[in-house]
């Protein structure tokens, strides 16, 4: 038999070595998805939170103005003032001639005239005045008795005879009983300024009379307050028919925004609030709820919503919490400012 060995020898055993793997390059599609959908998130986010938890309106910077009318016509003889100027109490404006005097030879018969239609107009007024002054009085006595009945409804509430809707039900018959009773008091002061005027005109005539209709009645006007004089609306030697407005005097120490707050919003008018305030030039600032008026009020065009039914809100004035602020409030006059306020505060 044949004898064989084994190679005892040292094996040697080969490797291969792998390649090297490369690397996956940035997916820049992908980082820029993501990014962009975090973006989207973020921004959804924020306008939820906005949605939800804060309540953005409608405001304008406004100031006090008195407006220049007369309840009779007139010509302006000369105008003191320009638009823009800075004036003081006790200065004097312009100078005007009623119009009833403007020729020198006015005619003794038209005089005798328009005295007799002033007359008549007095009579009309008080006849109007007496018939206001019962109305308040009726209001009145109905507003005593509301209170009762407002009372008695208070103490039924709180022995559970009644529900607390029955309570809010009469204290807004109260309050529409109350606003009533205000803009009667409001037409009955307009009624006595209106026959106070008349009476001094019929003076005037009478005294024109006396001289057979040769007086001629120019007279100066004399600015009532401090102010800046804003819009004149007319010029020398024109007509300012009566009730036409001839200028405003606007007082700018008396600025202040103007809210519009939607009546479902109503809960969270209350004076005092602190509210943000965000200008046309993108700056912020704070500001406070001074007061708010009961009744309702049309949105201006500005804020109103084209095509829809003209919407009633809750006016709301709004003043700085610094009164350093004011002075930069002046340069918005009349621009629209944003308001914003915790809707959980």
């Amino acid at each position: 038999m044949e004898q064989f060995s084994f190679n005892q020898g040292n094996a040697t055993i080969r490797t291969l070595k792998e390649p090297p793997k490369k690397k996956n390059k940035l997916n820049t599609d992908r980082v820029l998805f993501l990014a962009l959908l975090f973006i989207v998130g973020l921004y959804g986010a924020f306008k939820l939170y906005k949605g939800i938890a804060i309540i953005e309106i409608d405001g304008m910077v406004t100031m006090e103005k008195l407006e220049v009318h007369f309840t009779d016509d007139i010509r302006i003889n000369s105008m003191y003032v320009e638009e823009g100027a800075t004036i003081q109490k006790g200065d004097t404006l312009f100078r005007y001639l009623n119009q009833y005097f403007e020729n020198d030879g006015a005619s003794y018969s038209n005089i005798v005239s328009n005295k007799e239609r002033i007359n008549r107009e007095i009579l009309g007024l008080t006849r109007q005045l007496n018939e206001k002054r019962t109305e308040r009085q009726i209001l009145q006595n109905r507003l005593a008795e509301e209170q009762k009945e407002l009372e008695k409804t208070r103490e039924l509430v709180a022995l559970a005879a009644l529900t607390k809707g029955s309570f809010d039900d009469q204290q807004r018959i109260m309050v529409n009983t109350q606003d009533d009773l205000d803009l009667v008091k409001e037409e009955i002061r307009f009624l006595i300024r209106h026959i106070d005027q008349l009476t001094r005109l019929k003076r005037e005539y009478s005294i024109s009379a006396s001289f057979g209709g040769n007086s001629v009645q120019k007279r100066l006007y004399i600015a009532p307050t401090d102010g800046i004089i804003g819009r004149i609306a007319v010029n020398e030697n024109e007509v300012c028919y009566e009730g036409d407005q001839v200028m405003a005097i606007h007082q700018p120490e008396k600025v202040r925004i103007q809210a519009y707050f939607t009546q479902e919003e109503s809960d969270k008018v209350e004076v005092g609030r602190i509210v943000t305030l965000e200008f046309p030039d993108g700056t912020k600032q704070k500001g406070i709820i001074d007061k708010f008026y009961v009744s309702t009020y049309e949105l201006p065009p500005e804020f109103q919503k084209k095509y829809e039914p003209t919407e009633r809100s809750i006016l709301a004035d709004i003043v700085p919490v610094n009164k350093e602020d004011l002075e930069g409030w002046k340069q918005f006059y009349k621009m629209s400012v944003k308001v914003s306020l915790g809707r959980f505060n």
